[in-house]
């Protein structure tokens, strides 16, 4: 299976790596692409639901 995510954020892709391969039983090929979600880098209150649905 292939995923991309959006994120160059290595614990984030381990993450996804383990929920996918727990979930799906199969090898999962992660694709990392940062991207620029428009909010800070610690982001606080409404920055962090937009920086999420970004």
């Amino acid at each position: 299976m292939k995923v991309a995510v959006g994120s160059a954020n290595p614990v984030k892709i381990q993450a996804v790596r383990e929920v996918f391969q727990e979930v799906f039983g199969e090898k999962v090929e992660i694709t990392s692409v940062k991207v620029d979600s428009g909010v800070p880098t610690q982001p606080f209150k409404e920055d962090t639901i937009k920086g999420a649905l970004n």
